[in-house]
């Protein structure tokens, strides 16, 4: 519970990989951590975890199994709350937090680890299909598809950047015979992305068609257009935009920017423009996965014990 001074070293916020890291190494250190796990997962829908050496083609849910087991079994300074947070406030010392339920914890340092949530484009069967034939990344997805006719949809962040519209496109054309870029409508991008294609490159082509709806098929995914055609792809590419999961961005008035209203954190020690406060994972990042988030929360973790460390002997940090 809440004290005046805390007696916690460090509060993750999130139990995916990037909180997890930071808290595997936080208890090596003999850090005393708490792990908040709300249960949302950006992969939720995912069976399959890739680019993970040891744990390729295996189940997320599985992996934050084993790793929630091996934290506690093996290191007596960490514990897991299973509750979400919902508020958080500076206090003398640290920092307090909050659930839904009024249970409150204090700690000396916080690691926000709480994801993102995609804000969907307004087209009708995105939500339904994302993550199962629409895939925001051709490293995490794509290669068990491979070989068919794929797209891209070039909407939201890849309307407004062609160029990153065009690195999907390419990531997708190494898995597929050929790739459409839909722009939905958008003329305008389709001369500026033609533009970009050149014409050296017969596998990618463009489609200005305005979508009227996606629907699964079996197997892919089937573009309906809004005049009455319709062509069934393998698998659709597109990273939907996204913000930091929950409430506590705003609550500490944190610094965010980019295309993706990421927490803007300094190099190379993630802390936010927060003192004390630090980030991991898929909220502060461009590239949103697995491996990335693991190795930032790993960082975060060095970045607070050497606070912690320097504030314990009356030292000046570097952080």
């Amino acid at each position: 519970m809440s004290t005046s001074a805390p007696e916690t070293d460090v509060l993750v916020i999130g139990g995916g990989p990037a909180g997890l890291a930071a808290a595997t190494g936080l208890v090596r250190q003999l850090h005393t951590v708490i792990l908040f796990d709300s249960g949302k997962y950006r992969n939720w829908m995912s069976k399959h975890m890739h680019n993970v050496p040891s744990w390729d083609h295996r189940d997320p849910a599985e992996f934050r199994r084993i790793s929630r087991e091996d934290l506690i079994s093996h290191y007596e300074t960490a514990s897991i709350e299973n509750t979400e947070i919902t508020s958080i406030k500076e206090i003398e010392g640290g920092f307090e937090v909050g659930d839904a339920n009024g249970r409150l914890w204090s700690g000396k340092k916080v690691i926000l680890a709480t994801g993102v949530e995609e804000r969907f484009p307004e087209i009708d069967g995105y939500k339904e299909n994302w993550g199962r034939t629409i895939f925001h990344c051709m490293f995490c997805h794509g290669y068990e598809q491979r070989g068919g006719d794929s797209g891209v949809l070039c909407v939201q962040f890849a309307a407004a950047m062609p160029q990153m519209a065009m690195n999907v496109a390419r990531h997708a054309s190494q898995l597929s015979n050929s790739v459409v870029m839909y722009t939905n409508g958008d003329e305008a991008l389709e001369k500026t992305l033609i533009d970009l294609i050149g014409g050296s490159i017969n596998k990618i082509r463009t489609d200005s068609r305005k979508i009227k709806r996606l629907v699964a098929a079996d197997p892919g995914i089937t573009v309906e257009f809004e005049d009455g055609s319709s062509v069934t792809k393998s698998f659709l590419a597109h990273a939907p935009n996204t913000v930091p999961r929950g409430p506590l961005v705003q609550q500490l008035g944190l610094k965010t920017g980019g295309p993706f209203e990421d927490i803007e954190v300094s190099q190379p020690w993630l802390q936010t423009s927060t003192k004390g406060v630090f980030a991991a994972g898929d909220n502060m990042v461009m590239a949103k996965a697995v491996a990335p988030a693991m190795h930032n929360g790993g960082i975060a973790c060095v970045a607070a014990t050497l606070q912690l460390q320097a504030e314990k002997h009356g030292h000046p940090s570097m952080v």
